[in-house]
């Protein structure tokens, strides 16, 4: 259920904020946003923003998987190539 992973970043600290890309004073946000991920129209998309520099970590289904990947090892992750919450916001954290 997509509100019960919406409340994993906070809860390790990330912050997190929510674009309603149909509202107008979000529509260069959005365009700027759709050209990284190569997905119009698909929500929701997860992205990390480092000093108005964007970077697109994936789709929902991408973001569940990082999310309950987290339960992997350190060790594991990184010999098998798993991307885990915490590896990919390391530098959210």
């Amino acid at each position: 259920m997509a509100s019960s992973r919406l409340s994993t970043p906070p809860a390790k600290g990330v912050r997190f904020e929510e674009v309603d890309g149909l509202l107008p004073e979000n529509k260069e946000l959005r365009s700027k946003l759709f050209d990284l991920s190569n997905l119009r129209g698909k929500y929701p998309q997860v992205f990390i923003e480092d000093g108005g520099e964007y970077e697109f970590v994936g789709d929902w289904d991408a973001f569940e998987a990082i999310v309950e990947n987290d339960t992997v090892s350190e060790t594991t992750a990184r010999m098998q190539g798993i991307k885990t919450f915490s590896s990919v916001f390391s530098k959210c954290m």
